[in-house]
């Protein structure tokens, strides 16, 4: 009699690839995880003067992870698109979301300032936007996710020293 094949339960993996942008990329992508097995879960794209970056979180058993592994230079060269594969890191650290929005000089380079704090205070970013807002102004739009060990009351008070010593405008909300 045949023992039962124990298959191991789908693993989450990140796909990351980045190139020049055209139309069809996503839809190459998502077709080659689909038609190996794998489950798409979430996903962020981005693109910026023409080259597109995107980070997409899928599901696949071990078999479908080697398929969607061993297809990825035909994938690649048929995209133009540089890409890889990692493991998913773990979702369940408890943290609190906050949202900063700030505007302040340019000379300042706000962005450098505050991941810098975030830096140390270990605190991640996890997802950003800067631009020049108006002239001599730059403006930046940051997701912050705070480990539970950093109380939200403290991080704002160390990032409302930081900011008003440039002379930028903030505002620091929960999500």
């Amino acid at each position: 009699m045949a023992e039962p094949h124990d298959q191991a339960a789908p693993t989450q993996t990140l796909l990351l690839a980045a190139g020049q942008d055209c139309p069809g990329i996503l839809d190459a992508i998502t077709e080659h995880l689909s038609a190996q097995g794998g489950q798409v879960e979430e996903m962020k794209v981005t693109r910026l003067r023409g080259i597109v970056a995107l980070v997409l979180l899928f599901t696949a058993d071990a078999d479908a992870l080697e398929r969607i592994r061993g297809g990825l230079p035909y994938l690649s060269e048929r995209t133009e698109m540089d890409i890889t594969l990692r493991k998913a890191g773990d979702a369940s650290h408890a943290t609190r979301t906050m949202r900063l929005v700030a505007d302040g000089p340019r000379e300042v380079h706000l962005l450098k300032e505050v991941s810098n704090l975030t830096r140390v205070l270990n605190v991640n970013i996890t997802e950003a936007s800067a631009e020049i807002s108006t002239p001599g102004r730059q403006r930046v739009d940051l997701t912050i996710d705070l480990p539970g060990d950093v109380a939200p009351e403290k991080f704002h008070e160390l990032l409302g020293q930081l900011l008003d010593h440039h002379g930028a405008s903030w505002e620091l909300v929960s999500m």
